[in-house]
């Protein structure tokens, strides 16, 4: 079986455009992934530092950084070490409700909120919710 370099060069040319139409299709699958990891890191971090607050009986702040990309969690001790955790690459703040968040003792916090993350360029979002006074973290997947 032979194929002429005509055939070839047309076969090569539908590739190429299957290719380059499921870019965008993979663009956007990357973007939901990167919110996905991103909210869902934060969910745990936030989880993390309500029950480090009552397992110490102390209070613990995050912080949210909006330019960096980043949030902090600090410990109301002195000395105590705090955690700098950055977003995902991409991924950007397009809400703060409250900031900082502050967790005590008891594990409530006065004012809870809902941070929502997004891709850039994507509409695609999810929001992480941090319950008013009981401290509750959870998170709320889908578009606007």
């Amino acid at each position: 079986m032979r194929f002429s370099l005509g055939s070839l060069l047309v076969a090569c040319a539908i590739t190429a455009v299957l290719a380059l139409s499921f870019l965008p299709l993979a663009k956007s699958t990357h973007g939901a992934m990167a919110v996905e990891q991103g909210a869902e890191e934060l969910a745990r971090e936030l989880q993390a530092t309500r029950q480090l607050a009552v397992a110490n009986n102390s209070t613990y702040k995050v912080l949210f950084d909006r330019g960096a990309g980043a949030y902090y969690i600090l410990s109301e001790e002195a000395f105590a070490l705090s955690r700098y955790i950055q977003l995902p690459p991409g991924v950007e703040w397009e809400k703060l409700s409250t900031n900082p968040i502050v967790f005590y003792g008891t594990g409530r916090c006065a004012a809870g909120g809902t941070y929502s993350l997004v891709f850039q360029g994507l509409k695609y979002r999810v929001q992480v919710v941090v319950a008013t006074h009981s401290g509750r973290v959870r998170v709320e997947r889908g578009n606007p």
